[in-house]
């Protein structure tokens, strides 16, 4: 579990038996680019809040970032994942800030096909997933 970015210094940041959770870099951004969807499990329907793909995708590229954080692995291989989900490359490159790119060159291991977070997904996946990072890095290209 992160904390968004930004929530000063007061903001209490622990989490169970006595741990502490980080603030992520661009996690605000995720929560503000969020959008509602229903949700139903065991029969009860409800709305949830999630980040939009691209959103969740610059998420993943920041929790690579973290010092601290053990699951970088993991991270890497759900940004593959998401990247390869991408429905419109292109789009998603235009809404793109520059201080949104920057985050996502934390992801600039995810060119190499050889990395290991695009083995699960086979070579049509992994080259959906890094055609989307491409243009989302250099959508002037």
């Amino acid at each position: 579990m992160l904390a968004p970015d930004n929530v000063g210094e007061r903001a209490d940041l622990s989490t169970t038996h006595g741990a502490r959770t980080v603030e992520a870099a661009g996690s605000r951004r995720a929560l503000n680019n969020s959008e509602q969807v229903e949700v139903s499990v065991d029969g009860t329907t409800g709305l949830v809040f999630r980040p939009t793909l691209t959103a969740a995708i610059i998420l993943k590229a920041t929790a690579t970032t973290i010092p601290t954080r053990m699951e970088t692995d993991s991270d890497f291989s759900d940004a593959a994942f998401l990247l390869s989900l991408v429905p419109d490359p292109m789009a998603s490159a235009v809404n793109l800030s520059n201080p949104d790119r920057k985050q996502l060159r934390a992801l600039d291991s995810l060119q190499d096909a050889r990395h290991q977070a695009w083995r699960p997904l086979g070579r049509e996946r992994t080259r959906l997933g890094q055609t989307s990072l491409d243009i989302m890095l250099n959508p002037e290209s």
